[in-house]
């Protein structure tokens, strides 16, 4: 009967963990939407991206996002990702790549909070962390840390981040 409980109780935590990444995911969606950016998900499972975003007025101008939402249940204080390897690839990703980072907080009332960068850029600094701490290639568990809560493994969002939604000027429909 425990081993029932506890695989439940794991089920529910992984559920959890899909629902809060969903909501970041939609979260995202609707901040665009509101600023007159063209915006949809992606199907699941589609790789290394999550929502699509184009402009209105012309149909070769496409951008993709990631986005990474803080769990307040289970990561409130970073944003996982699986490998450094994922940070190398990113190194040399188009300019029309984003990430998002989402931290949603269901216990304190404060506000969502987003931090978006380009791809290129969290490659470079988690790269250069990698280089500096002589982290090997295939270390698991590399972590983006939100300010206030340093990382041991990672690197923190840079201050310019925050609310960087002109980042996808370039994309508002006219």
């Amino acid at each position: 009967m425990l081993i029932i409980i506890g695989s439940m109780k794991k089920k529910i935590s992984q559920f959890s963990k899909q629902m809060s990444g969903n909501a970041g995911e939609l979260f995202v969606v609707a901040e665009l939407l509101r600023r007159g950016i063209i915006a949809s998900l992606l199907p699941a499972g589609t790789k290394d991206n999550d929502i699509i975003i184009t402009r209105r007025d012309t149909e070769n101008k496409v951008g993709f996002i990631q986005v990474k939402t803080s769990d307040p249940n289970h990561n409130s204080g970073s944003f996982p990702f699986n490998n450094l390897k994922r940070f190398k690839e990113y190194q040399n990703a188009p300019d029309n790549q984003y990430v998002v980072f989402v931290r949603l907080e269901s216990k304190k009332k404060i506000p969502l909070e987003f931090w978006i960068t380009t791809k290129k850029e969290i490659g470079e600094e988690v790269v250069k962390w990698g280089e500096e701490t002589k982290t090997v290639s295939d270390y698991k568990d590399i972590r983006i840390g939100i300010p206030g809560k340093r990382q041991k493994m990672g690197v923190n969002v840079k201050e310019g981040w925050e609310d960087n939604w002109d980042l996808f000027k370039e994309y508002e429909s006219v």
